[in-house]
């Protein structure tokens, strides 16, 4: 008997463990877009752009087209966001603190301001939650903005006013992966610019794309590339999702990857990088429509499947020693 209790928690171990691994959970975005960083999805310290925290807050998240000034975090009093007690593992607290000493600024942001979320943003974009506007951790930014009930002690957000034209959600479906078939055929490029993934220069030139062979919708959008010898050749950098956790509280994590794609045999295969179209990450997406599920198991399945191998192996052990 202490065999099989012995076996059943190291399966029980190693299942949980596969199921619930987690992705960096950065956003796909240039130093050039990246407003700041953050520790975790929830709760979070600050860092500025340049720390080694992985979660990204990306302007173009917010705004289309990117950002294309130069210097984008060189520091003025009309771009700048937050005040910080570090440059990484810190506490954040309004523009005005004279206690906090460093300086959060991106130059495509300008009127920037903390707000009670009962006030709200208006048409400025949602950057990021806060517990308040001293000493405080920090929430990711969704778009559109999260109800206080799911930000729980979150009571703060601070809206900001963008370079670029604002990117509008006004509810639903706001990635293609959340789309079946024909919603991702006959969208108009609404939801495919709101898309998490979608990060063309002009987020205009995206569109959801759906893919028969693995039964689920894509954004995707066309780069143009002259290549010696051959007229301009069109490639298509096609984001791939998949989901890592399940849907919980409206929201689950997918992982992101991206494939360039030409899209004429004529065109050679050339960097991806170099033209804009590489990295992985995951993104925090909106969810309660489809049904979604563990990469593994579900919670359920995980562990009727451990019950079940238990069992089985109870009975070889009693055939074998019997």
């Amino acid at each position: 008997m202490k065999q099989v209790i012995i076996f059943a928690l190291v399966l029980l171990a190693i299942l949980a463990s596969a199921s619930f691994v987690m992705a960096d959970t950065s956003g796909v975005c240039p130093d050039s877009q990246t407003i700041m960083k953050l520790s975790s999805a929830t709760n979070a310290h600050v860092a500025l752009w340049n720390e080694s925290y992985v979660i990204k807050i990306c302007y173009d998240d917010y705004f289309t087209p990117q950002y294309s000034g130069s210097n984008p975090h060189d520091c003025t009093s009309s771009d700048l966001l937050l005040k910080l007690s570090a440059a990484s593992n810190a506490h954040a607290a309004e523009s005005s603190s004279a206690s906090y000493p460093f300086s959060v600024c991106y130059k495509g942001l300008s009127n920037c301001r903390i707000e009670t979320i009962s006030h709200g943003c208006g048409n400025k974009a949602p950057i990021a939650y806060l517990a308040g506007t001293t000493n405080t951790h920090l929430l990711p930014g969704y778009n559109p903005p999260i109800t206080n009930s799911q930000t729980g002690k979150y009571t703060h957000v601070l809206c900001c006013t963008g370079e670029g034209t604002p990117i509008s959600i006004s509810g639903g479906a706001n990635s293609c992966y959340e789309l079946d078939e024909d919603s991702c055929n006959t969208d108009d490029g609404t939801i495919a610019m709101q898309d998490i993934g979608c990060k063309a220069t002009n987020k205009n030139s995206c569109e959801c794309v759906w893919s028969s062979a693995k039964s689920k919708c894509q954004v995707a959008w066309n780069i143009s590339v002259s290549v010696p010898g051959q007229p301009d050749c069109i490639y298509q950098c096609l984001v791939d999702t998949n989901e890592v956790t399940e849907c919980s509280g409206g929201s689950q994590i997918i992982s992101l990857s991206r494939n360039f794609i030409p899209k004429s045999a004529n065109c050679p295969l050339i960097s991806a990088e170099a033209n804009g179209c590489s990295g992985t990450g995951s993104a925090t997406v909106s969810c309660g429509t489809r049904e979604a599920n563990l990469p593994f198991f579900g919670i359920w399945q995980l562990f009727a499947s451990v019950i079940s191998i238990v069992l089985i192996y109870s009975l070889f052990l009693r055939k074998r020693f019997s």
